[in-house]
């Protein structure tokens, strides 16, 4: 159990996988290696975090099938160290331990659990995530720009998967939620992982607990939007009340064609002295040209007109 930890012993760590960071490839002078953070939870839902460091590309391919979400693995004679504060420890999910686990090499083993005793911990993957202390927020609360930059909770559903993309040298899956508000947002994940996770999720079906997740401004699409890293702990379908509410609104909601607007336009700051005025005709020679980009379809613009027909 993680409550039985103590720095220096050996024993052995049972839990199932509720995240996992990486393979990351680090570089440091001539040697490369890869850094993989698995986030473990026991039979009691305390949690932890294994660090795990592969010197080959191969060995860090191994990892990632292993340390799946939803697997439940065996850690045998980890090292046990206390949390010390660095700034390195911010990139890892929030856990209810203090301690952390290494995986050492030619002493440490990893090993899959397979039935029937996995079966022991199979209710774990949708057990609420409360480690990071967060208080959950509606999804219309991200819009404000003193949220711009902080972690937060958010309990939504999903209203659409999209397709992978590749942007700066680096894949990323966009998903967007919305909630009993019929607010929506997007949420962009980086973490492979997590993108696998995603691919498996219905839409209108699926509901997200999302723990510990950024708030940051888009600056193509022009709106704050919320993003996974790797401090992200994501649960699919969780055991709570506002799930099971969440669920039987998203099952019924009415999506019109002006969801995605509302998306954006939800999304964007409201600065009225940035805003200039126009005329219907350049309205309509402004819609002619079109827009490069997302943010450029939506600008704002004050119109001032007599009422002809409605």
């Amino acid at each position: 159990m993680v409550t039985d930890l103590r720095p220096g012993a050996s024993l052995t760590v049972r839990g199932m996988v509720r995240a996992r960071a990486g393979p990351r490839l680090v570089v440091q002078g001539a040697r490369s290696s890869h850094i993989t953070t698995v986030t473990l939870m026991d039979e009691n839902e305390d949690t932890v975090n294994l660090i795990i460091w592969s010197n080959t590309e191969g060995e860090a391919g191994v990892l990632e099938q292993m340390g799946k979400i939803g697997a439940v693995l065996d850690v045998v004679r980890p090292s046990i160290v206390s949390l010390s504060g660095q700034a390195v420890e911010k990139n890892d999910p929030v856990t209810s331990s203090r301690l952390r686990l290494k995986f050492v090499t030619a002493k440490s083993l990893l090993k899959v659990v397979q039935e029937p005793q996995a079966s022991m911990l199979a209710h774990l993957v949708t057990v609420p995530y409360k480690a990071a202390g967060l208080p959950s927020l509606a999804l219309q609360d991200i819009r404000a720009p003193e949220r711009r930059g902080k972690f937060v909770s958010i309990v939504a559903a999903v209203q659409c998967v999209m397709p992978e993309v590749v942007t700066n040298g680096q894949t990323v899956r966009g998903i967007r939620l919305f909630d009993c508000d019929t607010a929506t947002a997007v949420l962009k994940l980086w973490e492979p992982e997590q993108r696998r996770v995603a691919s498996s999720w219905v839409p209108r079906h699926t509901v997200l607990l999302l723990s510990n997740v950024l708030i940051e401004f888009d600056s193509y699409r022009g709106i704050h939007v919320l993003a996974g890293s790797s401090r992200s702990v994501l649960t699919t379908d969780p055991d709570m009340w506002e799930a099971r509410k969440l669920r039987q609104h998203a099952q019924v909601a009415t999506m019109s064609s002006l969801d995605r607007l509302q998306t954006f336009v939800g999304g964007s700051t409201f600065t009225p002295p940035s805003h200039r005025a126009i005329t219907v005709a350049q309205i309509q020679d402004l819609a002619q040209l079109g827009a490069r980009t997302e943010a450029e379809s939506l600008q704002l613009f004050s119109v001032t007109g007599k009422v002809s027909k409605t």
